[in-house]
């Protein structure tokens, strides 16, 4: 389960009271009022005849009118201030209410208890494919596809709730009452517009609504080479998503195991090796076709690769991409089993790299990602957000120059702002010798957090495949950073990689 910010329900219960239109209607008024008191104060003035005063005292009535003036305008800018006020403060009540109705929402759906998980026909018989396995339910496939667009979506509007509350916060910060002005270094107009549309996205990562799989072909037989039972089966899949696309695509896949009792098929605790390979056409809801092609091995452990591309058939330039290796998978010294895998998704916009840790305690598993988005049209912008909390977006302020605002989630589960500051401009390369002589190598900014994760993650990728049951082998970054080289060694042999940083 995702857990509950208890801050955001808090500031709902709080904001729920809070009228933002009181807030427009007092500036507004107040703008009005000395609107009026200007208009009488000049009428009076310029309504007193000054035939009989001197020149000196006329001049004095003058710049008296002019100072009055200034002083009412100033007054009437600090006025459009409070008014201005309203819709930021409004669109982080409208956003805190959302997180509170969706995430209330999520909780429900997640406990729902009446759902049958597979197929049943009328005689309360499950329903078997011809593989003798049972089918998902309709209903169960929409509950767990529904289930992780909640999981996706919340966190993301989590976010929007921590942005939109930090530009409020900076709105008032920003406002000077005194000078009667207001620092555009601090709060920038639009700062505080809502941006994401959670339903949108909700549709949208709810993906699969309906699926259909139909197996054409099947055919087992042994391996005279290493006696292991490979069964290869033909099929097509259909497929209908939430926002209307549809997958309509031809499958292969190649079941091979290592068949210890000779029974002919895969049992619990053998060794297989699977692989999967389709092509299709997927047709997004505005009827645009493209090329749709999946690639996936897995093994006993999980994941080795996984590939997906999706190309425009008009412009035959791809859409997306996706790709994922294993990384390592390895059993630890309590007995819990490791899956290490680096997924990068590129799209028109963005480039994403995800280094997931899957562990796996008896039938329990856990997760942690630490994902670095970069932008297409400006690599060095982006976010990064590791698997302690910790959340740094890069960005150019208005005159160009980048800076790297960081947060954290305290033990409380609330987003704290720590820094935000310049990031200096530097340029060196970082080169990765592998332990079979090939070098690679790329132009970093290592004061950049989004290079810094980067080069974290190819150590990391080190790292892991060193690992032996209790001798985890340590990487040391700031060695890097401060010394120019580092290298990380198997324990078991003489083979390393070696990072040098110049």
């Amino acid at each position: 389960m995702i857990k509950k910010n208890e801050e955001y329900y808090k500031l709902n219960e709080k904001l729920s009271s809070v009228d933002s239109s009181g807030l427009s209607m007092l500036g507004s008024t107040n703008e009005s009022a000395l609107g009026i008191l200007s208009s009488r104060v000049s009428n009076v003035l310029n309504g007193t005849s000054d035939d009989n005063w001197s020149d000196s005292v006329r001049g004095q009535i003058n710049q008296a009118i002019s100072s009055i003036g200034g002083l009412i305008e100033k007054a009437k800018r600090s006025s459009q201030f409070i008014t201005e006020a309203a819709e930021p403060v409004n669109n982080l009540k409208t956003i805190c209410a959302e997180y509170v109705e969706q995430y209330n929402d999520y909780v429900e759906w997640a406990n729902k208890t009446n759902i049958d998980q597979y197929k049943k026909n009328a005689d309360n018989e499950y329903v078997l494919n011809s593989s003798g396995n049972r089918i998902l339910s309709d209903e169960y496939i929409n509950w767990q596809n529904t289930l992780d667009a909640f999981e996706i979506s919340l966190p993301k509007l989590e976010s929007e709730v921590a942005r939109i509350l930090e530009a409020v916060k900076n709105y008032f910060a920003a406002v000077n009452f005194e000078t009667n002005t207001i620092d555009s270094n601090i709060y920038v107009a639009g700062a505080s517009d809502i941006t994401f549309d959670f339903k949108n996205y909700f549709n949208g990562v709810k993906k699969v609504t309906k699926e259909e799989y139909v197996e054409k072909h099947s055919e087992t037989k042994i391996d005279k080479e290493t006696g292991n039972v490979v069964t290869v089966k033909e099929y097509e899949l259909h497929k209908e998503y939430s926002d209307g696309a549809k997958l309509d695509a031809d499958g292969e896949s190649t079941l091979e195991v290592v068949d210890e009792n000779n029974n002919g098929q895969l049992d619990e605790n053998e060794q297989f090796t699977e692989k999967i390979h389709e092509t299709g056409t997927l047709t997004t809801k505005d009827d645009k076709e493209l090329d749709y092609e999946r690639n996936k091995e897995s093994d006993n452990r999980g994941l080795v690769h996984e590939d997906v591309t999706l190309t425009d058939q008009e412009t035959e330039q791809a859409v997306y991409q996706m790709n994922e290796d294993r990384e390592a998978a390895y059993d630890g010294i309590t007995g819990e089993k490791t899956l290490e895998t680096n997924k990068v998704e590129e799209t028109e916009n963005e480039l994403t790299e995800t280094r997931t840790v899957t562990k796996t305690y008896d039938d329990e598993a856990y997760q942690s990602d630490t994902i670095v988005t970069r932008k297409q049209s400006d690599k060095e912008c982006g976010k990064v957000v590791t698997d302690d909390g910790r959340k740094t977006e890069v960005y150019r302020d208005e005159n160009g120059n980048l800076r790297a605002k960081e947060k954290y989630t305290d033990k409380n589960g609330n987003e704290q702002e720590y820094s935000d500051h310049e990031i200096p401009l530097e340029t060196k390369t970082f080169t990765i010798k592998y332990p079979d002589g090939r070098v690679e190598s790329m132009d970093v900014n290592p004061n950049n957090p989004i290079d810094q994760q980067l080069m974290r993650n190819k150590m990391e990728d080190a790292r892991s495949k060193y690992y032996v049951d209790s001798y985890g082998t340590g990487l040391n970054f700031n060695e890097l950073l401060n010394d120019g080289s580092s290298s990380i060694s198997d324990v078991l042999s003489d083979s390393q990689y070696t990072f040098t940083l110049r």
